[in-house]
């Protein structure tokens, strides 16, 4: 694992992990097992000064930056890499 320089000489060790639901992962999850893990996300960004949240559909990252920013003072910045189709 890499090891990440947050100022000058002084080095830490990041906190990485993969969180998953409670309950199993679904095509279609329910409103209960979203509220789970916007729960879990608010918990994680709290303890961490900065958290990366990877997702696998622009649409997924839409949603959960918008649960994230309304449920009460959390900062999101949200951003998508885009790429250019050569013909």
């Amino acid at each position: 694992m890499a090891t990440v320089h947050d100022e000058p000489g002084r080095r830490i060790e990041p906190d990485l992990a993969i969180e998953l639901p409670e309950e199993p992962l679904e095509a279609v999850m329910s409103n209960e097992t979203w509220g789970q893990v916007y729960d879990r996300l608010v918990q994680l960004i709290s303890e961490h000064r900065t958290t990366l949240i990877f997702v696998n559909t622009r649409r997924t990252a839409e949603r959960i930056c918008r649960q994230l920013a309304e449920s009460g003072g959390l900062v999101v910045l949200g951003a998508t890499r885009r790429r250019k189709l050569r013909a």
